[in-house]
C-alpha cells in the first residue's frame, strides 16, 4: 500500500502521526508532499520513503506545484492520501482537495490530531465546485459596485479637502523668513 501525506500541520505533530501510521498500516510505503520550509526535519524521519516539495515556501496552490511533481506523484499510483490538520472539519483545505484531483489518488482521508482517519467523499469536491460556481457571479456583480463606491468616497473626500483650503490665499510674511543675523 502506498500513502501520500500532504503536510498541513507543524512538523512535531506530523512526527506523531508518522510514528503511529506503521501500527495502522504496517506495510505502507509512506511519501510526503511538503513545502520547502521543513524538509531538513522531515528527511530525518526514517519511515518516509520520499519527499515531494513545492516550488516555494507557500501554500499548495496550483501555481506553487510544478507539473513535473504532479506527474511524478501520478506515476506512483498512490492508494491513499492523508491530510492531517488541527481543525474540527476539512473546511479551509479546498486548495489541497482540488490538488488531489490531479494526483489520481482514489482514497482521500483526513485526520485531526486525534489521528482518527476519516474519508473525504467525492461529494465534497462537488460541494466546493457548487460554492465556487455560486460565489463567482456574485463576486463579479458586486466588484464593480464596491469599486465605484470606493472611488466615489475617495474622490469626494479629496474634493472636500480641496474645497476647504481653496478659499484661503497662501500667506507668507516676514515672520516666515529667517534671516541669519536674527538667529
Amino acid at each position: 500500500m502506498k500513502i501520500l501525506i500532504i503536510r498541513t500541520i507543524q512538523c512535531d505533530l506530523l512526527g506523531l502521526l508518522l510514528r503511529s501510521l506503521p501500527n495502522e498500516f504496517p506495510q505502507a510505503d509512506i511519501c510526503l508532499l511538503d513545502n520547502k520550509k521543513q524538509t531538513s526535519f522531515l528527511q530525518a524521519q526514517k519511515n518516509i520513503r520520499r519527499i515531494y516539495c513545492t516550488k516555494e515556501k507557500d501554500d499548495y496552490g496550483f501555481g506553487n506545484i510544478s507539473i513535473k511533481t504532479i506527474l511524478e506523484i501520478r506515476r506512483q499510483h498512490y492508494d491513499s492520501a492523508i491530510i492531517p490538520h488541527k481543525q474540527f472539519d476539512i473546511n479551509g483545505f479546498e486548495n489541497v482537495i482540488l490538488l488531489l484531483t490531479f494526483f489520481g489518488i482514489k482514497n482521500w482521508l483526513h485526520c485531526t490530531i486525534d489521528w482518527k482517519l476519516k474519508r473525504i467523499s467525492k461529494f465534497y469536491l462537488f460541494k466546493i465546485g457548487l460554492v465556487q460556481a455560486l460565489a463567482l457571479p456574485l463576486f463579479l456583480t458586486l466588484l464593480p459596485l464596491v469599486l465605484c463606491a470606493f472611488v466615489y468616497l475617495f474622490a469626494t473626500e479629496k474634493i472636500f479637502k480641496i474645497k476647504q483650503t481653496a478659499g484661503q490665499p497662501w500667506k507668507c510674511g516676514l515672520e516666515d523668513i529667517r534671516v541669519k543675523d536674527q538667529i
